[in-house]
């Protein structure tokens, strides 16, 4: 209230009945009468209510609160100025003094004494520090655990996995819809672009030509020539009969769009 509203502490001594409650306000009410100034009200309290050597405790915690090396300057400077608030004895240049002191070594290699008046300036030296630290320091590399392999026997060695067939593409030709160049679907041989196949062009059958797999019924009387184990009727094709295959149906010549 005093640094807020800008009283002298002497002048709150009236105020204080009114910021304390129960057990506080009686002794407050039994006590008020030996109080001259605000320093007689503070001693009277801390000797009343705070335990014996607490002060003498806090002065060492105080002198003994050190950086560790996991701690940043910012949560070193926090957990040292509670206790030395709490404490309530210490100048601001004392204060000022001890966190310097105990922070760690490389800390006050870099930054000195004089080059801070206050604490704001000392973690803004402290901050740059740790920024060099930081770009100082290599990338972290993950590290992996490596146990030390037994060696395999018939005993420990592990079943080998079974290893899956790759699925087989299951391609019917149809000479009516499929590409005479690539075998493939979906355009003509005028419009291919693909590498050419060697392939029956009525059957679809790989590595073989239409005149060696599926020849024309007459191309053997034209040319004179027999088919092998297959006889030849006086009109040069052979006999449609039980024992003989039926021939594959023959595109008719204007009938596709596609030219053998």
């Amino acid at each position: 209230m005093a640094e807020s509203y800008g009283f002298e502490m002497d002048h709150l001594l009236p105020c204080i009945p009114i910021l304390l409650r129960e057990k506080a306000l009686l002794w407050c009410r039994n006590n008020k009468r030996d109080w001259v100034s605000w320093e007689d009200f503070v001693s009277d309290l801390k000797s009343f209510y705070l335990p014996p050597g607490l002060e003498l405790e806090l002065e060492e915690q105080i002198q003994n609160s050190v950086q560790v090396a996991t701690e940043s300057a910012a949560e070193y400077a926090t957990r040292l100025q509670t206790l030395m608030r709490r404490y309530g004895q210490m100048s601001n240049s004392a204060r000022l003094t001890r966190l310097y002191q105990n922070m760690r070594p490389e800390y006050r290699r870099y930054m000195k004494r004089t080059e801070f008046a206050n604490v704001p300036g000392l973690l803004r030296l402290a901050r740059e520090y740790e920024q060099l630290v930081a770009q100082e320091k290599p990338p972290a590399v993950k590290e992996t655990k490596q146990t030390a392999r037994k060696p395999e026997t018939s005993f420990n060695r592990k079943p080998a996995k079974p290893v899956e067939p790759a699925p087989v593409e299951i391609f019917e030709y149809n000479w009516r819809e499929c590409c005479w160049r690539c075998r493939q679907k979906g355009h003509t041989r005028e419009q291919c672009t693909n590498q050419a196949v060697k392939f029956c062009r009525r059957c679809g059958k790989l590595d073989v030509y239409s005149r060696d797999c599926c020849p024309y019924p007459g191309n053997a009387a034209r040319t004179g020539t027999r088919s092998q184990n297959r006889p030849v009727t006086s009109q040069g094709a052979p006999p449609q009969g039980k024992n003989t295959a039926p021939t594959n149906p023959e595109p008719q010549a204007g009938t596709s769009s596609q030219q053998h």
